[in-house]
């Protein structure tokens, strides 16, 4: 079980999985919360922040739901 914080819905429980495919190199790595929790919620919440995060970036704007602004490069 991991633990992440996230910035906008706060402490996060995850159950991770990663997947390997056979004869190459390719991981996929599955973060999901145990149904029924509170983990469940915010992982939800945290889908749809994004989300909007995406569309405002979409639209021109510099900033997404909740004060988050996207990562900058730093090369």
């Amino acid at each position: 079980m991991a633990l992440e914080d996230h910035p906008a819905v706060g402490r996060i429980a995850l159950d991770c999985d990663t997947l390997i495919v056979a004869l190459d190199d390719l991981r996929i790595t599955v973060y999901t919360a145990e149904p029924g929790t509170q983990g469940t919620e915010r992982r939800a919440l945290a889908v749809v922040l994004g989300a909007q995060a995406v569309a405002h970036l979409a639209q021109g704007r510099d900033r997404s739901p909740g004060g988050l602004r996207p990562r900058q490069n730093s090369w």
